[in-house]
């Protein structure tokens, strides 16, 4: 990652502010948006006032919004229906993990693109809870009776977000980091070889 950036006060400008910041840098022209967490929609109605948004897609399993796609972004087969090459900013806004829909888009993306996640650490006084997904792909068997604890969630996340990628790669990258939360802002590039043009409709 290129920058962090510490700051106690966890708001919609922080998220305007990041996102604004990965856009300038990654130059991208014509937005296209895969909204995978999309809840009401507040972040990209407020980024409408800065930039132009050539298309919009919002997702969420429970749409408060128009037009919204109903769907789980945990499960591959929901994002399997997804043409990546239609979008070249994917947005995963959630309150938790969003390793499985980073991980679907890093290991298939072909084209320049930015996107961005969420990452909360929540816990309670029973721990915090960490998804079968992370336990698989740091090798932890399942049946093992594991610690909530939310040390392991935020050991778990940089090997989550970095694993290589078959067809991309990392180019540049910024994190805010909040009390119980650290947002990501990616630009993510093709590997060499594996740089798929299309048009941008």
């Amino acid at each position: 990652m290129s920058q962090q950036t510490k700051t106690d006060n966890k708001s919609l400008d922080a998220k305007v502010q990041l996102r604004l910041k990965v856009l300038g840098a990654a130059a991208l022209g014509e937005l296209r948006i895969l909204d995978l967490c999309a809840g009401e929609g507040e972040i990209w109605r407020a980024m409408r006032r800065h930039v132009k948004l050539s298309s919009y897609v919002p997702v969420d399993q429970a749409p408060r919004q128009a037009g919204t796609l109903v769907g789980d972004i945990t499960d591959m087969r929901f994002l399997a229906a997804f043409d990546l090459s239609r979008y070249n900013v994917m947005d995963v806004d959630t309150y938790g993990e969003p390793w499985v829909p980073w991980r679907f888009i890093f290991d298939r993306l072909a084209h320049k693109a930015a996107v961005f996640l969420t990452h909360g650490a929540v816990w309670s006084p029973g721990g915090a809870n960490i998804s079968k997904f992370v336990l698989e792909n740091l090798g932890i068997p399942l049946d093992w009776q594991i610690p909530m604890k939310r040390d392991l969630t935020l050991f778990a996340a940089p090997y989550l977000l970095l694993s290589p990628s078959p067809t991309a790669r990392i180019a540049q990258g910024w994190k805010v980091t909040l009390k119980n939360v650290t947002y990501y802002g990616l630009i993510v590039k093709p590997r060499k070889g594996h740089d798929v043009r299309h048009d941008k409709n």
